[in-house]
């Protein structure tokens, strides 16, 4: 079992959250979180292991500025525990997390 297939295991036992496929040759697996954003979590190496999710999206016609300002709070809240990027695509926010697998589980967690 490779150590993203291990992580992927210790996050759903510890999480319950369940994945709709299982991971792809490419090293993926999305959840869709209940009343949450939809979370992607990947790992092209084996080494590193990423989570992006869309935390919010533009409507037409709000103010990018000021939505990001309200969101930067959520990254600097979650850069507490680890590294975090906030990114815009398009006219959707995405949140970046990365973990080291090499670490083990217990330090992704």
């Amino acid at each position: 079992m490779s150590r993203f297939e291990d992580a992927m295991a210790a996050l759903q036992s510890e999480t319950g959250w369940r994945s709709a496929a299982e991971a792809g040759a490419d090293r993926s697996v999305r959840f869709e979180l209940e009343g949450g954003p939809d979370l992607l979590v990947y790992s092209p190496d084996d080494r590193r292991l990423f989570f992006q999710a869309q935390v919010a999206a533009l409507a037409p016609d709000e103010d990018q500025e000021e939505k990001a300002a309200a969101l930067a709070g959520l990254a600097a809240g979650v850069a507490r525990r680890r590294a975090s990027i906030l990114s815009l695509d398009g006219r959707a926010f995405h949140l970046h997390l990365t973990a080291d697998l090499q670490a083990g589980t217990e330090k992704i967690l």
